[in-house]
């Protein structure tokens, strides 16, 4: 006798059938979503391997641009900063004169060397207007009380005009007392906090210029010449 067959009943038959649908349609949503999953990782991969590659292209962008004696760069930035950084602002006042108008020397010995970038020309007009407002008033920039007050930082009255401010290598001076007041600290900013002179404007412009040179593989070259001055 063959094996005995048991018919289903309706009721069971129609219980059965959805469920084998549900896995089914459980399976096939499983098997999408490992689908995408793998896409997603893919696309991820993809996209580090992408910034990985600009990285290196920046450093390697970084690397082309030839800039000479840029080490005394950093050693100017040292002059200027470290004398009022150490020392409380009414000591070696005429030391810290000296050291800043010397730094700005240097500076401009080396961007002079690096011209033939756009770059470090407009670096070096910032360097300009800022150096000539420090010779002219004695050697520190003039820093306005009202463009501070402006920029949200702490008033400093009267009794401070002429004194070296405790935040950097400035001097507390009003605009009728400054030589050359328009070179001077008089732009306030109070987004950072800070006053800023027409030069600091400029120098922020070429850092910019320069930053924006290096990450398209380009130093902005002058294109009057692609070789670096003698």
């Amino acid at each position: 006798m063959g094996p005995l067959a048991v018919p289903l009943s309706p009721r069971l038959g129609a219980s059965v059938l959805p469920l084998n649908l549900l896995r089914i349609i459980h399976r096939g949503t499983s098997l999408s979503n490992q689908k995408e999953a793998v896409v997603e990782m893919d696309n991820c991969r993809k996209g580090l391997f992408i910034e990985a590659l600009k990285l290196n292209s920046v450093v390697a962008n970084m690397a082309a641009t030839k800039i000479k004696f840029a080490w005394l760069i950093i050693v100017a930035v040292l002059m200027q900063r470290m004398p009022f950084a150490l020392s409380p602002p009414s000591s070696f006042v005429e030391l810290k004169k000296a050291l800043l108008v010397l730094s700005y020397v240097l500076l401009l010995w080396v961007l002079s060397r690096n011209l033939h970038l756009w770059s470090m020309r407009i670096l070096a007009l910032g360097t300009v207007l800022n150096f000539i407002a420090i010779v002219a008033n004695g050697g520190l920039m003039p820093v306005s009380p009202e463009a501070r007050l402006q920029a949200g930082m702490t008033p400093i009255g009267q009794p401070g005009f002429g004194k070296v401010l405790p935040e950097g290598t400035g001097v507390l001076l009003p605009v009728d007392q400054t030589n050359l007041w328009f070179l001077s600290d008089t732009i306030p900013i109070s987004l950072v906090g800070g006053v800023f002179s027409p030069g600091d404007v400029m120098i922020a412009v070429g850092l910019l210029v320069f930053v924006v040179g290096v990450m398209r593989g380009k130093a902005s070259t002058s294109p009057c010449t692609n070789q670096v001055w003698g």
